[in-house]
């Protein structure tokens, strides 16, 4: 019989015997005790010196014996600052005043029986050997609780079971991982490691155990698994990447005779994919840097058909499934690599040739094809529109707006 208590989300059990032992040993001692007692109405022990020392010295070794795991337990109180006693404090206090029932009543007995009155008659009664033989046998057995109380306290409180695994899983995973420990309850515990190999999508659960002498706890934790399967508008695999060319066109109107029309190229877009983390769940680094600025990294990893940011665990590429391509073949998409910008996806016509210098297979990946973004009102001032707006400062009357565009100039494997 286990006694089963429920912690959070965790289940410990503990065996019910020194529970059932305690409570047994003092209906034995009640019942002991009242013999004796009887006995002592027909004589006491008898005219034997040897029987009286034994009769002495039997119950004072076994109570001392019951005494030593009660006067432990305070010095084991006073230097843990949690225990495990706390969540079978009902069950163990039972233990315990079992215990101290059954020594209390074979005291009793043994006290009533030393001290009853000698027989006037010089023939001796029989020494009592059968309740000389058990007053220890259950002594022993009455150390079942206070001995339990000790071992489930001694080595501190109890753990905090978790694994090192996110919330998702792809399928196909065959990984081994350690059942992790809070530091403050290492000592004494068993933990064997679990085995993560889910074989389909959706929810699966995991089964986490740790064990102690006295102890064994078991905690269920979800996780879900998914297809390593991602968007074929942004095939992640090591080494594919995408350039794109970014031009700003700025139209502006000062006055009411003035008016600029400019483009100029204002840099490239370089986008690369390399390889993450391998586990359980298999991430990907994308990279975009940009002309004279600091690359940025994203960490993502394909999902049931998807691409998803793993920092925040939404959509890293959105295409709308139910978008038809257009006559180029583009569909409207976004990108956190491109945010803010305005995009579509897709594999545009092949490009020049001069373009494919060092490619082995231009155009080979779909992905960002044509993306464009615009501010109003325009900042951008040349030649002499910038002369004149600097004249004429508060009659200046700029109507204009920044446009820009990029456009994928090439895509596929970056050469090593």
């Amino acid at each position: 019989m286990d006694l089963t208590a429920i912690v959070g989300d965790q289940t410990w059990q503990t065996p019910g015997w020194p529970l059932l032992l305690s409570v047994g040993n003092a209906g034995l001692s009640l019942v002991l005790s009242a013999l004796l007692v009887l006995m002592s109405r027909q004589g006491g022990l008898g005219q034997r010196a040897g029987g009286i020392t034994l009769a002495v010295l039997t119950p004072l070794l076994a109570a001392l014996a019951c005494a030593v795991p009660f006067a432990l337990v305070p010095a084991t109180l006073l230097t843990e600052n949690k225990f495990a006693l706390e969540v079978f404090l009902a069950p163990l206090c039972g233990e315990v005043a079992a215990s101290a029932v059954a020594l209390c009543a074979l005291g009793l007995g043994f006290a009533a029986w030393l001290h009853a009155p000698h027989p006037l008659d010089e023939t001796p009664n029989p020494i009592p050997i059968l309740p000389l033989l058990l007053f220890p046998v259950l002594g022993a057995i009455g150390l079942g609780g206070p001995a339990h109380l000790l071992a489930l306290n001694a080595q501190g409180p109890l753990p905090e079971l978790d694994v090192q695994l996110g919330p998702r899983v792809h399928v196909g995973t065959d990984t081994i991982l350690p059942v992790l420990l809070n530091d403050e309850a290492l000592h004494g515990w068993y933990a064997p490691p679990v085995h993560v190999a889910p074989k389909a999508t959706g929810p699966f659960a995991l089964e986490l155990r740790a064990e102690r002498v006295g102890l064994k706890g078991t905690r269920v934790v979800t996780r879900e698994a998914g297809e390593d399967k991602g968007s074929p508008f942004l095939p992640l695999a090591e080494r594919n990447s995408w350039d794109l060319q970014e031009s700003v066109s700025h139209k502006a109107q000062y006055m009411w005779f003035l008016s600029s029309d400019n483009t100029t190229v204002s840099g490239s877009i370089h986008i690369s994919v390399t390889a993450g983390a391998t586990g359980p769940l298999r991430t990907w680094l994308v990279t975009r840097r940009d002309d004279g600025e600091a690359p940025t990294t994203w960490t993502v990893y394909n999902w049931n058909g998807a691409v998803i940011d793993a920092a925040t665990d939404t959509p890293f590429l959105n295409v709308a499934p139910e978008s038809a391509p257009g006559e180029d073949g583009l569909r409207p998409c976004t990108l956190k690599v491109l945010d803010a910008w305005s995009c579509e996806c897709g594999k545009p016509p092949p490009p020049p040739r001069d373009l494919a210098k060092g490619w082995t297979d231009p155009w080979l990946l779909q992905g960002p094809a044509r993306c464009a973004r615009d501010e109003q009102p325009g900042a951008l001032r040349t030649g002499f529109g910038a002369l004149l707006a600097m004249v004429t400062v508060g009659l200046v009357i700029d109507m204009g707006d920044a446009h820009h565009t990029v456009v994928l100039v090439r895509s596929g494997v970056e050469p090593k």
